[in-house]
């Protein structure tokens, strides 16, 4: 167990190179303190005071530092592999070299990235960062995700973008960059998401689908993969050979909807209304069945539905069901 320095002022004071393993420092004032190269692996820094403080090469791996103050700090060459950020305060933090950074839930814009001039950010989760003015330049961003991020004025000139996700960032400037992104900020598809609408074999990954209203639309074939589409009306929608796979359909109307020959695995359904749903040959595997209405739904074909704890009584089980 690491040493407790619980609520403890240690501003003035020089740790450089300190052994800090799994020590506890929630709410510790650290404001201006010398932490280079200190070990605070494992280390408990919930709220912590650390503005100013230097962490230039301060090994901060698997660290709490949830909701902490780490404004205008320096982690040069820091290892935040593991780290938690949620809610930590970056603005004006010094991010150069630093390796293994997750901004998700991280507030403030850090002066500096981890991949400022040319660096490699490549497979990071910034998703929901705040990346306003942030210089990216020639940086490596391939894979990463930005999903939701905001970048007005961030400067990705030169910027790698192959497989990145951009679904929901907003002011980005993408003229100059390079690589194709995974997913766009929007997608022109999105524009024609309304009832009665005639989308077959569209992707429609890239738009925001939750509490849609499809009542009626033409789906066939549609790619929906990973969706989130809690609480959308797909009521009568025309969804057979459908790829739904890891989608999220919670609290969903698909009253009287047409799922024969669709992927449906790994899908949430709980709470879902399937009443009289033409589920024939839809493929069920690790479907989540919880609460699910399925009275008069037609399941013939269908494989590795898992019934327990759905309700209703379908029209037609499958020809396989699955073994108990």
């Amino acid at each position: 167990m690491g040493k407790d320095f619980r609520g403890e002022d240690l501003r003035g004071k020089s740790l450089e190179g300190t052994d800090l393993t799994d020590a506890n420092l929630r709410d510790a004032d650290l404001q201006g303190v010398n932490l280079r190269d200190v070990v605070l692996k494992g280390a408990i820094l919930q709220g912590t005071n650390l503005s100013s403080a230097d962490l230039s090469m301060a090994n901060l791996q698997d660290a709490d530092l949830t909701v902490a103050d780490l404004t205008a700090a320096k982690l040069l060459y820091a290892n935040l592999t593991n780290a938690n950020l949620e809610y930590a305060e970056l603005r004006g933090a010094d991010l150069r070299g630093a390796k293994g950074v997750n901004l998700k839930g991280a507030r403030g814009t850090p002066a500096h990235m981890p991949g400022d001039s040319g660096g490699d950010l490549s497979g990071a989760d910034l998703s929901g960062a705040n990346l306003r003015g942030v210089d990216f330049t020639s940086v490596s961003l391939q894979a990463v995700n930005l999903r939701g991020a905001k970048m007005k004025r961030a400067n990705l000139q030169g910027a790698d973008l192959s497989g990145a996700d951009l679904r929901g960032v907003t002011g980005v400037d993408l003229e100059d960059t390079l690589g194709i992104p995974a997913h766009m900020p929007h997608d022109p598809a999105c524009d024609l998401v309304r009832p009665g609408a005639s989308l077959a074999n569209m992707d429609l990954r890239n738009c925001d689908l939750s509490r849609a209203n499809l009542k009626g639309a033409y789906l066939r074939g549609a790619v929906l993969t990973g969706q989130n589409l809690q609480g959308a009306n797909l009521s009568d929608a025309n969804l057979s050979r459908a790829s739904l796979s890891d989608a999220n359909l919670s609290g969903a109307n698909l009253s009287g909807v047409n799922l024969s020959n669709a992927n449906l695995r790994d899908v949430n359904f709980m709470g879902v209304n399937l009443q009289a749903a033409n589920l024939q040959g839809a493929k069920f595997w690790g479907a989540l069945l919880v609460t699910t209405n399925l009275g008069d739904a037609d399941l013939r074909g269908a494989t590795y539905a898992n019934l327990e704890g759905t309700i209703g009584t379908p029209a037609f089980m499958p020809d396989d069901p699955l073994d108990e």
